[in-house]
């Protein structure tokens, strides 16, 4: 007589949604009957962005069950302040309860660069000097959790009991919280709000889900002015004469004031901005057993096409880069170390390759190294300066290149049996029953 373990039904189902120019990504992970659903940022630069963005929330709708009035997304990264990366984030907090926020910590300095760079958008310039004020004050926002992610060692996450936070050591999204909360300086404006807690992560620790997936962020170290301390003083007062400036004639003035500093400090060029962009993994903890892994690619004017699965290892996992600088060898080299050579990298099913396939963000070494059943450019082609780069785009022949547009809708299915070591997990807390 043997016993059996009866496993719950898992299956995790990807959607790199097409917008054009943009990124817009989700996903919704089963486990018998229960869901978490993620999105990593949510946004189009493309000409009608906003119907792109408005068709991808209603094919997540068609995987969520309305709860009370509305459904819920569980989390929401947000890569960096990039306008073709964050356009549809206010319709989006709108539209859903949302779980947890993740944004990429980065000091007050940093997210006006990023500001900056995109031409001064007022919207967006709120978002920069005060995404959780922003995000919160959203009509109809229902925000539970902000959790910040440190890229560089400063704050937030200088301010965690030392070693306390190591990276092997990840947050239980399904337990009670234990992540240190927020405590910005005086300098900084960042707010707090009374129905969101504000959480800080460190750069690389994961969230992580039942003993059975997790969620890994990580942002690129960055690199700060020269005269740093001179440099933030001189930011703080000029965002204190933007923020407190009376009537449009001397917003415009302040604005243009504080424009003027960031351009003499740092030139132009999108580079400070790329690097503290925040990759995602979103994967199982240990191999999975079994996989019957689909792909689908809807759109295109003609039928919706099967892709082909090769071999996949159990490579089920999904790994999402927004417009992260992967250029340099040292570059590459962290965000390989961060994520795992030998473990996590050896799980992508689906790549999100950086910067939509831009020539100036990518290594050649990373298609080998990471090795994806399938990789992903969401990008505009028929713009007039597009991409992706016709170099990047072939360093991906051998790794199931996929061209997500404004017509074209990757869709991804895994359905999937738990490693050993978390179905041991679950046996002994009691989750699995025994069959004769």
């Amino acid at each position: 007589m043997r016993l059996r373990i009866s496993s719950p039904p898992c299956r995790v189902r990807y959607f790199h949604h097409g917008v054009g120019q943009g990124l817009f990504s989700s996903g919704v992970l089963t486990v018998g009957s229960s869901r978490f659903a993620w999105v990593h940022d949510c946004g189009s630069s493309s000409t009608g962005g906003a119907a792109l963005i408005a068709r991808g929330h209603r094919r997540l709708d068609r995987e969520l069950p309305l709860q009370g009035a509305r459904r819920r997304l569980d989390l929401l990264a947000v890569s960096h302040f990039d306008q073709d990366h964050i356009s549809g984030i206010a319709d989006l907090v709108g539209r859903y309860e949302i779980g947890a926020v993740l944004l990429p910590y980065s000091p007050l300095w940093q997210r006006l660069v990023a500001g900056f760079e995109e031409g001064g958008d007022p919207d967006l310039m709120r978002f920069c000097i005060d995404p959780v004020a922003y995000l919160t004050s959203i009509d109809g926002a229902r925000i539970e959790r902000i959790i910040l992610v440190g890229p560089d060692g400063e704050a937030p996450a200088s301010r965690l009991p030392a070693g306390k936070w190591a990276p092997e050591s990840g947050e239980d999204l399904t337990g009670p919280t234990s992540l240190p909360p927020w405590r910005g300086g005086g300098d900084e404006p960042m707010a707090s709000h009374p129905t969101a807690r504000i959480e800080v992560l460190p750069n690389g620790a994961p969230l992580r889900l039942l003993d059975l997936w997790e969620f890994v962020p990580f942002a690129d170290p960055v690199h700060a002015p020269a005269r740093r301390s001179r440099f933030e003083r001189e930011v703080v007062s000029r965002v204190a004469a933007l923020t407190g400036a009376k009537g449009a004639a001397t917003r415009r003035s302040a604005l243009s004031a504080l424009k003027a500093f960031f351009d003499k400090t740092f030139g132009g060029g999108p580079k400070a901005r790329n690097r503290i962009s925040l990759s995602l993994y979103a994967g199982p903890i240990d191999p999975p057993l079994q996989v019957r892994l689909h792909a689908r690619l809807i759109g295109g004017g003609a039928a919706s096409r099967t892709l082909g699965a090769p071999q996949t290892d159990g490579r089920i996992g999904q790994l999402l880069t927004g417009d992260a600088d992967l250029s340099s060898d040292a570059a590459f080299k962290r965000f390989a170390r961060a994520f795992g050579r030998r473990t996590r990298l050896r799980r992508i099913g689906v790549f999100q390759v950086m910067h939509h396939g831009a020539r100036g963000n990518s290594h050649d070494d990373a298609p080998k190294v990471i090795n994806p059943v399938w990789s992903v450019f969401s990008s505009d082609p028929g713009r007039k300066r597009p991409h992706p780069h016709s170099e990047i785009w072939s360093l991906y022949k051998a790794h199931g290149r996929v061209q997500v547009d404004t017509k074209r809708t990757l869709v991804v299915t895994a359905a999937f049996t738990p490693g050993t070591t978390t179905l041991r997990r679950w046996l002994l807390a009691g989750r699995l029953p025994l069959t004769l």
